[in-house]
């Protein structure tokens, strides 16, 4: 959902093609600085086997949650970071032994048509510590990518057999089967989400290799603007440096709710040009029926050493993004397995059913 879907966010200048700032159609403005996100968080798919793990999802219940806590959300929890008008403070850099993906609630599983809406803006330490431009792109008619703007798109949450510790000790030592997890598909929910913020087709092509590098994404962007008119090559290289959720209780403590983080850097690299970002992608997931989910994104703007207020924001977000929205998950196609409730095609293009 960004402003993945965001983490990532486009730079005022560069995020639309050259030719924007001269034309007269509002498609060609729109969006320049939302966040760009993997809607879906950009979790990584490492050890995945599609065929086994569809087997493994084909035992599990759909709209089965895990047990979440009854505690209100401390200040310092996913569940107060999402919500809190104050301060935000940046999450510290993982470690190397930290997990390099984020698992989902099996209520996740299958591919989802996303309604989400721009819906508030804050600038916690002043207007002032916002880097130039964003401002301005954040506040311009609904129809340009301001508050109040829609996107509609897609995103996909499929089965994998995850290379954990318990895995491997389970098929190393004869302990039993291992056990399937369910995970975004980032390189379709990045392109997914990308287009819609920007308005446009504006990806072509989403590089990943969720072994060789789990926590990183290249996003090449399109050589012609859609009037067709050339464009410089241009591309995103997205680096995921701190990743985390938690399972909690949704407002009001009826229903089950699920919480991810993702400090993403965003690196835009264009002729003789390199932009340098970082954002923290917070998203809220609640099940409000079966196949149906309300959430909530919030995208916070971090400063550059090189910027000028960067020792005075001490590593606090300047700039706040929310989002809310809602999904819907698809239907299983006709030629699906009968009772098949949800379908879903991984990356390898394996299609898996529940």
């Amino acid at each position: 959902m960004a402003g993945r879907l965001a983490g990532p966010v486009l730079p005022p200048a560069q995020a639309a093609p050259p030719a924007a700032a001269a034309s007269p159609q509002p498609v060609l403005r729109r969006r320049q600085l939302l966040t760009l996100p993997p809607l879906l968080g950009l979790a990584a798919a490492c050890g995945d086997d599609p065929a086994a793990a569809a087997a493994a999802a084909a035992n599990s219940d759909l709209g089965a949650a895990a047990a979440p806590s009854l505690a209100p959300p401390r200040p310092d929890s996913l569940a107060g970071r999402i919500v809190t008008q104050g301060s935000i403070q940046q999450p510290g850099i993982m470690p190397p032994w930290a997990p390099k993906q984020l698992y989902y609630p099996r209520w996740m599983f299958g591919e989802w048509q996303v309604e989400m809406e721009f819906v508030a803006l804050r600038t916690p330490l002043g207007r002032d510590f916002v880097p130039r431009g964003f401002l301005q792109a954040a506040e311009a008619q609904a129809e340009e990518g301001g508050l109040g703007s829609t996107y509609s798109f897609r995103q996909r949450f499929y089965s994998t057999l995850p290379d954990t510790l318990d895995n491997q000790l389970r098929v190393n030592l004869g302990l039993g089967m291992p056990r399937d997890a369910i995970i975004a598909d980032r390189a379709f929910n990045t392109r997914e989400s990308t287009n819609a913020f920007l308005g446009w087709q504006a990806v072509d092509e989403v590089e990943y290799d969720p072994r060789a590098a789990p926590l990183r994404q290249v996003v090449t962007l399109s050589r012609l603007a859609p009037d067709t008119a050339p464009l410089p090559p241009r591309r995103l290289e997205l680096f995921i440096n701190a990743l985390s959720s938690e399972e909690g209780m949704a407002e009001g403590g009826a229903q089950p709710a699920f919480y991810t983080s993702e400090l993403c850097r965003q690196v835009l690299v264009g002729v003789r040009q390199v932009e340098v970002k970082d954002y923290e992608i917070l998203h809220s997931y609640r099940p409000t029926a079966p196949g149906a989910v309300e959430g909530r994104q919030r995208s916070c703007l971090y400063l550059q050493p090189q910027e000028e207020r960067f020792f005075q924001a001490a590593g606090r977000a300047v700039a706040v993004y929310d989002y809310r929205f809602n999904m819907r998950r698809l239907l299983a196609p006709e030629d699906a397995p009968p009772g098949a409730a949800a379908c879903v095609q991984t990356p390898k293009a394996v299609w898996q059913c529940v």
